[in-house]
């Protein structure tokens, strides 16, 4: 339903409310993008506000990837929580973050390798 790199804006079932959510496969695999919270997470990929012009920027000008929770959805899953494309990341974004997960050593070797075999392509 959607593609690669595409920040999809949908209800969250993990989160009770809308969340906005970077797509890494073709096969509906999703990702987080959230507003830092005053503790990060070593598995959180710190970014510029400016990778998603699209969404509202934080007051301390960052945002969040997620990695530590990959999420599948069916189409129809997006379709019932109406889900909507704001906008496209850049390619260079998706390679920062294969090379983040690479990387990240709070990641479990099933995590890194559900973003990787997702994402890892199209980096």
């Amino acid at each position: 339903m959607f593609s690669v790199g595409d920040v999809i804006e949908f209800w969250s079932i993990e989160a009770g409310k809308p969340k906005y959510h970077l797509c890494i496969s073709l096969d509906g695999h999703y990702l987080f993008v959230n507003s830092p919270k005053t503790k990060t997470y070593p598995g959180d990929m710190v970014v510029s506000c400016n990778e998603f012009p699209f969404i509202k920027p934080t007051a301390s000008g960052q945002s969040i990837i997620s990695c530590t929770l990959v999420m599948q959805k069916t189409d129809a899953e997006l379709n019932a929580s109406r889900a909507k494309k704001i906008g496209t990341a850049r390619k260079e974004l998706l390679s920062q973050l294969i090379k983040f997960v690479m990387n990240c050593p709070v990641l479990t070797p099933d995590e890194r390798d559900a973003i990787i075999g997702a994402a890892g392509d199209w980096a």
